[in-house]
């Protein structure tokens, strides 16, 4: 698990690529952002899990971005195949 409560991606990035080295099947990002960048950092966490090269087959990766606008968390789930 890893965390990130700076609000700039590429502080966020930083700390996410440290779970994609981890050996676990479930890998959890949890970070904080205004909704207009949310999507953004979601997409940018996704595109690392895709250009990683050495994913292994069933591990999952919950990303938790926590809404400063709304104060709740939207939540995605990734599986690795």
């Amino acid at each position: 698990m890893e965390s990130e409560w700076k609000v700039a991606p590429y502080e966020i990035k930083h700390d996410f690529e440290k779970l994609l080295l981890a050996k676990a099947s479930l890998k959890i990002m949890v970070f904080r952002a205004n909704e207009h960048k949310i999507k953004e950092i979601f997409n940018l966490l996704e595109s690392g899990i895709r250009a990683f090269q050495t994913k292994t087959p069933g591990e999952i990766y919950i990303l938790a971005g926590y809404n400063d606008i709304y104060g709740e968390f939207d939540v995605r789930q990734i599986p690795v195949t």
